[in-house]
């Protein structure tokens, strides 16, 4: 897997009379690479994750022509909490700031089920806290949360299921019924239940 920090990201191309006309191109080290979307906003999504990842410093493979970040996802060895921290820096900016609630109180329900081991596991209040307001509130990352927070993200970083565990359909399902519960584990309410899918990364 060649990897380089060479790569060169182009403005959008625009072909009207193509099925997909807006096509991103990339290159990386000697080798071209490009995606086509129907909608401009596909490629302009597109085409910002390409360059955050640049801007991040991170190295693209030469014959896939993603970065390493998404090389990891691809091979299963993200995590689900990596994954939706990386999801909440992409979206932080753009959201509005009920958007921003919504997701970080979606993420918050469903990531401390999906974990490997429950041994050392933070009490269920302390790790909604550090998830909530400090893991999905990307305004407080460069501050320095307090020692008990610290140490359930901690926890939860070393402990979190690859994203690849997603594909089994019993942590699904696990998923779904924990976004129909609330942190005391009584029922949710119906339309709080039915929000809560629509605001996890896909």
């Amino acid at each position: 897997m060649p990897l380089t920090y060479d790569v060169r990201l182009y403005a959008i191309e625009v072909r009207p009379d193509r099925p997909k006309p807006y096509r991103v191109r990339w290159v990386v080290g000697q080798r071209k690479h490009s995606k086509s979307y129907k909608l401009k906003a596909q490629a302009d999504g597109r085409r910002s994750e390409l360059m955050a990842a640049i801007r991040r410093g991170e190295q693209f493979d030469d014959d896939k022509g993603l970065p390493t970040s998404e090389l990891q996802a691809l091979q299963g060895s993200i995590t689900w909490y990596a994954h939706t921290r990386a999801y909440i820096n992409r979206k932080w900016a753009t959201a509005p700031t009920k958007s921003r609630k919504n997701h970080a109180d979606a993420l918050a329900t469903i990531t401390p089920v999906l974990v490997k081991s429950t041994l050392g596991k933070p009490e269920s209040a302390l790790l909604r806290r550090a998830l909530y307001g400090w893991a999905y509130n990307r305004n407080r990352w460069e501050e320095e949360p307090p020692e008990d927070v610290a140490r359930a993200l901690q926890w939860m970083a070393k402990n979190s299921v690859p994203v690849s565990a997603l594909e089994d359909a019993a942590t699904v399902r696990l998923t779904l019924d924990a976004l129909g519960l609330k942190v005391d584990g009584k029922p949710a309410a119906p339309r709080t239940a039915r929000r809560k899918p629509a605001c996890l990364p896909q």
